[in-house]
């Protein structure tokens, strides 16, 4: 994930990493990390714990700096698979079981003994939690399913 960071941090010298965590009566938290490439290093600009709300999130996120959002919880699904593969219909069908594809995000990265840790979420979830961003002006450059 740094890696990922660190690649977009070249192009936009600042952003903000933004854990987004669904909780299972429905309430979300937020955790925030402003970082800034500053002579090839990466700077940790500012920390916050516990934001309850979007708003209050939009707060400490100054303006133009993209965010690259972390969603974790409930409406997330993990699995292990134990066969690393690219082959994207063999990943879907060992975590989707008969369900329809058009309907998830999925991602799926590497794990140790040569398995793939896969991530999914419903499409209307994320969807709609994009939504929530783009109306509070908050412009999402990337997305991580899980852990």
């Amino acid at each position: 994930m740094v890696d990922r960071l660190l690649h977009k941090l070249v192009k936009f010298r600042d952003i903000a990493g933004v854990e987004l965590i669904l909780l299972p009566d429905g309430s979300t938290r937020f955790h925030l990390v402003l970082m800034a490439l500053e002579k090839n290093e990466l700077k940790i600009t500012g920390q916050f714990t516990g934001l309850t709300s979007i708003e209050e999130l939009k707060e400490h996120i100054p303006d133009s700096v993209p965010v690259s959002l972390s969603v974790n919880g409930k409406g997330l699904l993990h699995k292990i698979i134990e066969e690393d593969t690219d082959d994207e219909a063999k990943i879907l069908s060992a975590i989707l079981l008969n369900a329809n594809p058009d309907e998830f995000y999925w991602q799926a990265i590497p794990a140790a003994n040569n398995a793939l840790m896969a991530s999914l979420i419903r499409r209307s979830l994320l969807d709609e939690w994009l939504t929530t961003f783009i109306q509070q002006e908050l412009t999402v450059i990337d997305v991580i399913l899980g852990p």
